[in-house]
């Protein structure tokens, strides 16, 4: 694995995590407790994701440019 990709997976998933929580703690008062973890890992998942593709992406356009 390259060492670019590792810290951009790193820093999605840190920086996925911590959205995922914000938005679990903002619908803290509207939801149930159950509902609150299933959005939390939702959208924690779904960050990291969109993170990975897009690191993905930019690996890619790192390799292109050294060639």
């Amino acid at each position: 694995m390259d060492g670019a990709a590792a810290a951009y997976g790193l820093v999605a998933g840190v920086l996925s995590f911590g959205a995922g929580s914000l938005v679990g703690l903002l619908l803290g008062d509207l939801v149930d407790r159950i509902a609150q973890l299933a959005v939390m890992v939702g959208v924690t998942f779904a960050l990291v994701i969109v993170a990975a593709w897009y690191a993905d992406a930019i690996v890619a356009r790192m390799r292109a440019s050294r060639r």
